[in-house]
């Protein structure tokens, strides 16, 4: 009798505990997040679009520009700036525009934010939608960096259609790098379906980068335009 008592408090021990609703719920569209944010990139450039955007410098006045995607065009030039503010792009706008990685080279950008998918919880659910938030990881010249944990996001899921429709990130602390302090960082993306694929609708981000002698510091607000949109 002893020792059938002894046994079953060892398998109660050992029995995992039920998962909470929130728990629940996180660990199943966390897999769908995920397929969905990783396979954006790779959507973005398996169709033409045009971008029109409103950027910004501490030190110049604000500039319109619409560029154009074309899957199509050789390498290096799938991505051209048509216009700067109505006209056509002088050598300044052109040389500014070429430091740019291109659409499909996103790798190659200096600083880049990604989702910490194993630290997504649920911040509140309203009806089908739900708002989760994470830690991120930060790519510094394309090396994980410890000051990843220096950044916060959180993003909007529609639990019922089964979409991810806006991600948002942004710096808690500043840093320095390369001789630059990043004071502020925030970036914002929101999505929609083409096709059935999820694409980026609009982005946003609001950049603070300078030292004693240069002020890199900028916005930029960009809207996507597909092929298939009435303009």
């Amino acid at each position: 009798m002893s020792v059938r008592l002894h046994c079953c408090w060892v398998l109660v021990t050992f029995m995992a505990l039920p998962a909470t609703a929130e728990e629940a719920i996180v660990d199943r569209v966390r897999p769908l997040i995920q397929a969905q944010y990783d396979a954006m990139d790779a959507a973005m450039v398996q169709q033409p679009y045009s971008t029109r955007s409103i950027v910004a410098r501490r030190d110049n006045d604000p500039r319109e520009e619409i560029t154009t995607f074309r899957p199509d065009r050789p390498p290096g030039e799938r991505e051209r700036l048509e216009t700067v503010n109505g006209e056509p792009p002088d050598r300044s706008d052109q040389r500014r525009f070429n430091r740019r990685p291109q659409p499909d080279e996103r790798d190659d950008q200096p600083i880049r934010l990604q989702i910490d998918y194993d630290t997504l919880h649920l911040l509140e659910q309203q009806d089908d939608q739900l708002r989760l938030g994470f830690s991120t990881v930060l790519l510094l010249d394309g090396e994980e960096s410890d000051y990843g944990r220096l950044f916060r996001g959180e993003l909007i899921w529609d639990d019922r259609e089964e979409f991810l429709v806006q991600v948002d990130m942004h710096l808690t602390e500043a840093f320095s790098y390369r001789f630059f302090n990043l004071e502020g960082f925030t970036v914002s993306e929101t999505f929609r379906k083409l096709d059935g694929r999820l694409v980026r609708d609009e982005y946003s981000h609001d950049i603070e980068l300078r030292n004693r002698l240069l002020d890199l510091s900028n916005t930029a607000n960009i809207e996507f335009i597909y092929d298939t949109d009435d303009v």
